[in-house]
């Protein structure tokens, strides 16, 4: 795992939040780190029994960024969903050198949900 986290104190590392649901209905939230050496894991949480609430959310990622280090997390990317946008805010409140961004494949997603409705 060095290979891909060495970089992380000079470059930095974004912090990707993905929410699926397994074969047994179970929500479940992964944290990969994500950064020019490629992804890494770092943690999988199952989520059914909370709610999806932003801080729920961002506390979710918020351990991450205790785990990955504060200082190398240059963003997170999240759904664009408003309990996600609420939880990007409390990370850029907690450390304003960290930024929120919404997921372009959620965002393209929910565009071709709102093509095809009409």
């Amino acid at each position: 795992m060095t290979r891909f986290t060495n970089e992380w104190v000079d470059c930095g590392v974004s912090n990707v939040l993905d929410g699926w649901t397994n074969i047994r209905n179970q929500h479940l939230i992964n944290v990969l780190g994500v950064s020019a050496n490629g992804a890494v894991f770092i943690t999988c949480h199952v989520s059914s029994s909370i709610s999806a609430s932003s801080q729920n959310i961002a506390d979710l990622l918020l351990q991450s960024i205790r785990d990955v280090g504060p200082n190398n997390v240059v963003q997170v990317i999240i759904d664009n969903a408003a309990n996600c946008k609420a939880a990007g805010k409390v990370i850029e409140s907690t450390h304003p050198h960290i930024f929120w961004y919404g997921c372009l494949v959620h965002t393209l997603n929910l565009l071709m949900h709102d093509i095809v409705k009409h």
